[in-house]
């Protein structure tokens, strides 16, 4: 493993941590974190490969970019802005093929930790007819919108961006 392979490391572990904890503590992830990460993805692979690491930090960006805002677009606003622009930092530090695995076993850990949240509330059966209502209106062509009739709120996904992100580390071996 190469200095700048550490170092791009180090810039991914400091990025989550801080966004973990700017995430739970004023539900937001700022652009000033996410920005200075992404580009540091570019800069450090584009030391480490010259213009084929550019290649690899952009193209891991853009996926990871593409999915999450699509996914946004998708869920209703369940995923924030600065979810997509952290997941495509971890994109622009580690390629498409690494957040490929991230944005998968981040969805993994957010759905768990959005099952554990609704237990630990007493509002999993309230979610699950929410869901269900939602469902049958839609198909019957009615507009509806889920998140009017929430309880719950909004959940921080950042810890589920990292947590998933380390799950990504575990299967690559990186």
């Amino acid at each position: 493993m190469s200095n700048w392979s550490y170092l791009i490391d180090i810039v991914l572990l400091a990025a989550l941590l801080t966004a973990v904890y700017t995430d739970i503590r004023w539900k937001k992830i700022y652009n000033k974190l996410t920005f200075p990460a992404a580009a540091a993805g570019l800069l450090l692979n584009g030391l480490q490969s010259g213009w084929m690491g550019v290649c690899f930090s952009a193209k891991g960006f853009a996926v990871a970019f593409g999915v999450m805002l699509t996914l946004a677009l998708l869920t209703g606003g369940g995923i924030g802005g600065g979810d997509i622009k952290l997941m495509a930092a971890v994109g622009a530090l580690r390629g498409s093929p690494f957040v490929f695995w991230a944005m998968l076993y981040t969805a993994v850990v957010g759905g768990l930790i959005a099952v554990v949240y609704l237990l630990f509330k007493g509002l999993l059966k309230h979610t699950l007819q929410n869901i269900a209502v939602t469902l049958f209106q839609k198909s019957m062509g009615a507009s509806s919108d889920m998140a009017a009739a929430s309880k719950g709120g909004r959940l921080s996904y950042a810890l589920a961006i990292a947590l998933g992100t380390l799950g990504a580390v575990c299967r690559l071996g990186l």
